[in-house]
């Protein structure tokens, strides 16, 4: 997707000069908002976070007007948006395991849809309509891919959590535990796994992360949410 590569990149001179020399379309001259400025940078230049909110968003609002018919607005509006849309992104890498090129990705096909979507139509806060629009579309494949893993790995076989006769007590208690917790639905079957194979195997991180298929910081995250939703479950004790 080419807004994939360009989004989350910052202008290159080259372009900032290109912009400077661009003057603004007639259809963008005939909007109110648009028309004291000359070039596209100017409009660009105006939509900065640096900017009052006062200043931004008619100019925002005009742009997402024009969008999605004017890719040239529709460019420009997005460019405007990168800084939060990559807040966005580093959000949703902190929970999902997924690379952060594939979130980065996505939060700018949902950031294109949602200008797709709401192009066309004056919005009082557009920056923000369309941030939240896409921050959900990223997250909705984040977890829908998510779950999508979790069946494909299941939950291990039987025997690998069945208590032997030298086990301990907590091994299983600890059994029983994840098990219910699996069948409530309140613990996904390969976080269980993690937390089984950290608290009562003794895994490593590096292990753990093999087993979730995901990097070691996303594999912890992952096993201390589900720790989270065990002790809010079976009270602190079980942990």
């Amino acid at each position: 997707m080419a807004y994939a590569t360009t989004l989350f990149s910052s202008l290159s001179r080259s372009a900032e000069r290109h912009l400077a020399r661009l003057p603004t379309p007639p259809a963008w001259r005939a909007t109110p908002a648009l028309a004291p400025f000359t070039t596209v940078d100017g409009v660009f230049q105006a939509t900065r976070t640096a900017r009052p909110p006062a200043e931004r968003r008619p100019v925002l609002t005009a742009l997402l007007s024009l969008a999605p018919a004017d890719t040239l607005a529709s460019e420009v509006f997005l460019a405007a948006l990168v800084p939060a849309l990559r807040s966005v992104a580093v959000e949703l890498c902190h929970w999902s395991p997924a690379e952060a090129d594939e979130v980065d990705a996505l939060v700018a096909a949902g950031a294109w849809e949602a200008v797709s979507a709401l192009g066309g139509t004056a919005r009082a806060w557009p920056d923000r309509a369309v941030v939240c629009r896409a921050r959900d579309f990223a997250r909705a494949r984040l977890v829908a891919e998510s779950r999508r893993r979790n069946r494909a790995v299941g939950w291990p076989a039987r025997t690998e959590l069945t208590a032997q006769e030298d086990d301990g007590l907590g091994t299983v208690l600890a059994r029983v535990v994840l098990e219910r917790a699996v069948a409530s639905g309140r613990v996904a079957p390969l976080t269980a796994r993690l937390v089984w194979a950290a608290r009562v195997e003794g895994r490593t991180p590096a292990e753990l992360a093999r087993l979730a298929g995901a990097g070691p910081e996303a594999a912890s995250m992952a096993r201390l949410r589900a720790e989270r939703a065990l002790r809010r479950e079976f009270g602190e004790e079980v942990a």
